[in-house]
């Protein structure tokens, strides 16, 4: 279980989040805001170069939950697919037309690309202090990991 952390909540004084604006075509008016809100693994010594985006109404809602992983490569991804929903979340109806939307974002720019690895990078400088309120639960779940690793090698020997 690693521990995730908000962009937001590490940086409330910044305004970067991404906000998806569908417009019906026919009539040009706005049919709905996507308010992407950024979660990354809070744990410094980790290098999983991934986010989850939280796909949110401006009510907060959840329409999805969505992991993306920066380096792309299909065995780092269920089924190989990059953005993909999260798996260990539960999916609200209409989350794959949302994973659509985001995939088209996230594949026709790069700037946004870009913003997404940036604030992963500081969030994790972030994080390096051990004064940080997030490191209790990054050492638990420090040591939870190891108790698995430990009990999958001694089943395996």
């Amino acid at each position: 279980m690693t521990v995730f952390a908000r962009f937001v909540d590490e940086f409330p004084d910044r305004e970067e989040n991404r906000i998806l604006v569908l417009v019906d075509k026919p009539s040009g008016r706005e049919r709905q805001r996507i308010y992407l809100d950024e979660r990354y693994c809070a744990d410094p010594e980790c290098d999983c170069q991934r986010v989850m985006l939280f796909a949110l109404t401006e009510e907060t809602d959840v329409l999805a939950a969505i992991g993306y992983d920066f380096l792309g490569l299909p065995e780092r991804t269920p089924e190989g697919i990059n953005p993909f929903l999260e798996p260990s979340m539960v999916q609200p109806a209409g989350a794959e037309r949302v994973l659509a939307y985001v995939k088209t974002e996230i594949e026709r720019d790069a700037a946004f690309r870009d913003h997404l690895r940036r604030h992963y990078r500081e969030l994790k400088l972030r994080t390096q202090d051990s004064a940080h309120p997030l490191w209790p639960m990054i050492l638990k779940d420090r040591r939870m990991m190891k108790r698995m690793a430990e009990n999958v090698v001694r089943k395996l020997f």
